[in-house]
């Protein structure tokens, strides 16, 4: 499976691209994933700007000068997660995780499957919260 969620975890908000494995028995699925948190740091030493002239550039905050343009790349947190979920109707599933990365973050989760192979999901907790779409193949 393939998930791809908008998170806040960490303290840092960006796109979660994650992949893992279902397994399944009756109604209990349980899921292992491993992914990274894609973010732009504002807290940066480097930021992006626009010149008058429409070019886009990257400046080193600290000195003032130019950077390469990779400096001032998004950056990527590795995760990893844990779900359990139990499906209470065919469309329907409740269920409850863990991720870690810096941080340990419980979070409880509810999906709907919007198709035989994608489900869109929610899921939240006291530091991480999202929204997302999985697809399973």
């Amino acid at each position: 499976m393939v998930e791809l969620n908008g998170a806040k975890a960490d303290d840092l908000t960006g796109a979660e691209l994650g992949v893992g494995y279902n397994w399944t028995k009756n109604k209990f699925r349980l899921t292992p994933i491993v992914g990274g948190l894609i973010y732009q740091d504002d807290d940066s030493r480097y930021r992006t700007e626009t010149l008058n002239n429409g070019n886009t550039i990257c400046r080193d905050r600290q000195t003032g000068y130019f950077a390469d343009k990779d400096r001032c790349s998004p950056e990527i947190k590795p995760y990893g997660k844990l779900e359990g979920a139990y499906q209470v109707t065919s469309k329907l599933e409740f269920g409850a995780g863990v991720r870690v990365s810096d941080e340990v973050a419980p979070y409880g989760l509810i999906g709907a499957r919007l198709t035989d192979r994608v489900t869109i999901k929610g899921f939240g907790g006291k530091d991480y919260y999202g929204l997302g779409l999985t697809a399973s193949f």
